[in-house]
């Protein structure tokens, strides 16, 4: 058997090749139907992401893997109608917002991107991750995700390109 070794030497300005963001807003309670923490700024997603990508811009980092979620963007088509209100009409309206803002200024930014949109997110270890088109469609009625899997996932994103200018809507 033959081992091999790399030796990796990090200077204090070494430049990362990529950044991931898996940014939520805090709530006044754990109910995703709660309303947002009174701290938490209504743009505390989108303004975070803009300045990431500011900072990527001075040190030449082109990718970007931002979690999101099913029902922002052109997946909000793919929810069911229950869900589709839901996001509409509760106070996750507050988020979808918020992640509708990081969509779209993502897609402006001059960054190779990758907007992850995970269904509902389970408890549980990484499983095999089904991956459907950036509207959602096709992924069931009410499906769901293990943080694991996704987290999985964002790091395959960062090191693929399959998904780059995407934003697929995965599923377990």
């Amino acid at each position: 058997m033959i081992a091999t070794f790399s030796a990796f030497t990090a200077t204090p300005y070494s430049v990362p090749t990529s950044v991931v963001v898996s940014l939520n807003a805090r709530r006044a309670a754990d109910s995703p139907f709660a309303a947002p923490s009174p701290d938490t700024p209504s743009r505390m997603m989108a303004d975070s992401v803009a300045n990431a990508v500011g900072a990527m811009g001075k040190h030449g980092v082109r990718k970007i893997v931002i979690m999101s979620s099913m029902g922002t963007g052109s997946s909000f088509a793919g929810l069911n109608c229950l869900m589709r209100w839901l996001m509409a009409k509760s106070n996750m309206r507050l988020q979808v917002k918020d992640h509708n803002a990081v969509d779209a200024e993502t897609r402006e930014a001059n960054v190779d991107f990758v907007l992850v949109r995970p269904v509902m997110l389970a408890e549980g270890l990484a499983a095999e991750v089904k991956v459907y088109p950036d509207d959602g469609k096709g992924a069931g009625f009410m499906p769901k995700i293990t943080r694991a899997s996704v987290a999985k996932f964002m790091v395959e994103a960062v090191e693929g390109h399959e998904y780059v200018g995407r934003a697929p809507v995965i599923t377990n």
